[in-house]
């Protein structure tokens, strides 16, 4: 039972991790072709691309800041939500991931009477 509690939670943080990373890339494509000089003053952010923190955490405030409602672009106003939505939802399903795998080890044993 425990490896398939495991099993299943570590599938949901991966497809929704897989999520993310698709709306992550449409979100700074959109970014890159619609405004690139907004784009170029993030530190020219990609998904794939190893660089500094100061890439990612700039780009991580201007969309926690809604900086990109500023550009007047709705379609980069409207994947910015669907990726605001979909990070919060990672947040939530790696939390509920590790109190299933913390209930699985601690609790179940005891309901299962072992």
């Amino acid at each position: 039972m425990t490896r398939l509690i495991l099993a299943g939670a570590l599938l949901a943080i991966a497809a929704v991790a897989a999520a993310v990373t698709a709306l992550q890339a449409n979100f700074l494509s959109l970014l890159r072709s619609k405004h690139p000089d907004e784009w170029r003053k993030l530190g020219s952010p990609a998904v794939f691309k190893s660089g500094s923190m100061g890439n990612s955490s700039a780009f991580q405030q201007f969309l926690k800041e809604g900086k990109f409602a500023e550009l007047g672009d709705k379609n980069l106003s409207r994947a910015a939500a669907r990726l605001q939505f979909v990070n919060r939802l990672y947040s939530a399903v790696f939390i509920a991931a590790i109190a299933l795998f913390v209930w699985s080890i601690y609790f179940l044993p005891h309901i299962q009477g072992r």
